[in-house]
């Protein structure tokens, strides 16, 4: 595999192309002068085909499609002037250098040639090294605008799948059209799309191929090297380029898998999904070797990166509309389902737009514009997608969770441990989304910090509480975060400095998609803390809230911290006794009365 991997580089290596691999088409009617050139560029490696006249060169170039042409002016018959002007009618030849050679000198001929299109103009007596310069550099400029045609072409064809992506979540059409433009843009014979099993088997699932070449979909696909020989690779992100199968150091059986689809060269890019592999983008040239140039990898990598941003779309829509069944299946068993659904279908509608236009601003920039952004640039749009689907993902999570209330199906798994770390993790994880944006402190005031509570549910509690104080809190604005633990009561305060909440709205905090009146364009759901209320009451708790417009607000939750309280009769107890009770009365009442 090291070897084969080593050829890979040597064959993507054609920043600087040998003069041997370049072939010069010569011109002339004089025998002697043609002599003359061939000996010239030879010397200096290049490869040298002759003409002695313009309507055998004009045949040559067609099916040579040589690197560049030394052209006499003066010819019996067709002179070089009205052959120069044929050869640039063709297509083909639109990029290829014409270095013209004559005896004239006089400023008409120069003009004549310039506009019959020629490249450059050098006259008799030839001095050679000005010769092999003039050569020289035309090849390089030859290279450079051939490079520039196909960067052009390139950024067309890219350009036209990603608005494939963006005007059409169809996966198989996306792949469709990536296969189709894909094979006309390298000029090979077959490129497919082959999905790749989590057991290491897979399918072609997409593919395009000239007419006198097989097609390979639907076939049975067994390579016996790939899954001990290459998967892991793929896995890893390396890329193949074949240029000839039957001169690359690969496993013999690789080579004859291959040879069943008449596959002389080949281009592999694997597509990943973050850590996942979905499967193999894959050029095949049937019908001789091929070379493939760092544009091909390029392109094919890039449109890769494309269809693993498609596939991604894809799946976060399947799972929302997963998830949004899942959901109905559970409100139809409510008697509300009717106003429910309505709210839901509104909530999320809303909801959902922002990340998703966040996702794809930050997607078009990098597909537009990847190459003139910095790393530094790209990390923070790959992060700000990370960010938006970490929002949807919670969306998700909260309307899960809250349904699973709402049928009675939430399940308490309570197990033993260590809350304080418990909270400074939670704490962490804030900090770190939420950047230096907020001043968030946490403060333990007990040593014996274990408790026997379930993790998932007050996590539920303590995420949305914390994420709220965030989202209404200035920027700067201070978060206190505190924790005690007396008496077999686990309490925790939550603090703001944020809009507060009108005295009037405050009875209606926890029923489920209501919103204060003063949230104004922040962005929410109205389920945050119906779902903290009934996890609170799930665990035997009870949750207060103190609050004063343009001052702040503080949550109190109390949560029995042993399993012998953690009953429905204490739901009941804890309700009617802090209703009446402030906040300091609370705590050491409640730890009289309850453990006295």
């Amino acid at each position: 595999m090291n070897q084969h991997i080593d050829s890979l580089n040597i064959l993507t290596n054609d920043n600087n192309p040998s003069p041997q691999s370049t072939l010069v088409l010569v011109i002339d009617d004089e025998k002697m002068m043609r002599k003359q050139l061939r000996k010239a560029l030879e010397q200096v490696g290049y490869q040298v085909t002759e003409a002695s006249s313009a309507e055998e060169g004009l045949a040559l170039y067609r099916s040579l499609m040589p690197d560049l042409i030394l052209l006499d002016a003066l010819m019996p018959g067709m002179d070089g002037f009205t052959c120069c002007k044929i050869l640039r009618s063709f297509p083909e030849c639109e990029y290829t250098p014409i270095l013209m050679i004559t005896s004239l000198e006089d400023e008409e001929s120069v003009d004549m040639a310039f506009a019959a299109g020629a490249s450059d103009y050098i006259t008799k007596p030839l001095h050679w090294g000005l010769l092999r310069q003039r050569v020289r550099c035309l090849l390089n400029a030859g290279k450079a605008m051939q490079e520039l045609r196909q960067q052009s072409e390139r950024e067309r064809l890219i350009r036209k799948i990603t608005e494939g992506i963006r005007q059409s979540l169809n996966l198989e059409e996306i792949l469709h059209t990536t296969v189709t433009g894909v094979r006309e843009f390298l000029g090979c014979d077959r490129v497919v799309f082959y999905r790749v099993w989590s057991d290491g088997s897979g399918e072609v699932v997409s593919e395009a191929v000239v007419d006198d070449v097989f097609i390979i979909t639907g076939r049975e696909i067994t390579d016996p090297c790939f899954q001990s020989s290459y998967l892991e690779l793929y896995r890893q992100g390396r890329v193949y380029a074949i240029a000839d199968i039957d001169q690359a150091n690969l496993n013999p059986c690789y080579t004859e898998f291959l040879h069943q689809f008449d596959v002389k060269a080949h281009l592999v890019v694997p597509i990943l999904q973050g850590n996942d592999f979905w499967g193999l983008l894959i050029a095949h040239h049937c019908t001789a070797s091929r070379h493939w140039s760092s544009v091909n990898i390029e392109l094919l990598k890039e449109l890769a990166l494309q269809v693993s941003i498609a596939l991604a779309q894809a799946n976060y829509l399947k799972t929302i509309q997963d998830n949004e069944g899942k959901l109905r299946q559970l409100l139809e068993k409510e008697k509300e389902l009717s106003a429910l659904k309505s709210r839901f279908v509104t909530m999320t509608s809303h909801e959902f737009r922002t990340p998703m236009s966040t996702i794809l601003s930050s997607t078009e920039l990098l597909e537009h514009f990847s190459h003139k952004l910095s790393e530094e640039k790209k990390s923070q749009h790959f992060q700000r997608i990370q960010s938006a689907i970490k929002n949807m993902t919670q969306l998700l999570e909260d309307v899960l969770v809250f349904g699973k209330a709402e049928a009675g199906k939430l399940e308490l798994k309570p197990i033993c441990f260590d809350v304080k770390q418990f909270c400074q993790e939670l704490v962490e994880e804030m900090r770190l989304n939420s950047g230096s944006q907020y001043l968030m402190s946490f403060v333990a005031q007990s040593d014996d910090t274990n408790v026997f509570m379930d993790e998932k549910i007050l996590y539920q509690i303590l995420n949305n509480l914390l994420s709220n104080a965030i989202k209404y809190s200035p920027k700067g604005g201070k978060i206190n975060f505190d924790l005690v633990c007396e008496n077999n009561l686990a309490i925790f305060t939550i603090k703001d400095q944020g809009i507060g909440i009108p005295q009037a709205e405050q009875v209606q905090l926890f029923n489920s998609f209501y919103r204060g009146s003063n949230v104004g364009g922040i962005a929410g759901t109205g389920l945050g803390l119906a779902i903290v209320k009934k996890c609170v009451d799930l665990q035997g708790g009870v949750i207060t809230v103190n609050s004063q417009v343009g001052v702040g607000t503080t949550f109190t939750v109390t949560i029995p911290s042993a399993p012998q309280l953690q009953t429905r009769q204490t739901i009941s107890y804890l309700n009617d006794f802090l209703n009446k009770k402030s906040s300091n009365e609370q705590n050491n009442e409640v730890q009289t009365r309850l453990l006295g």
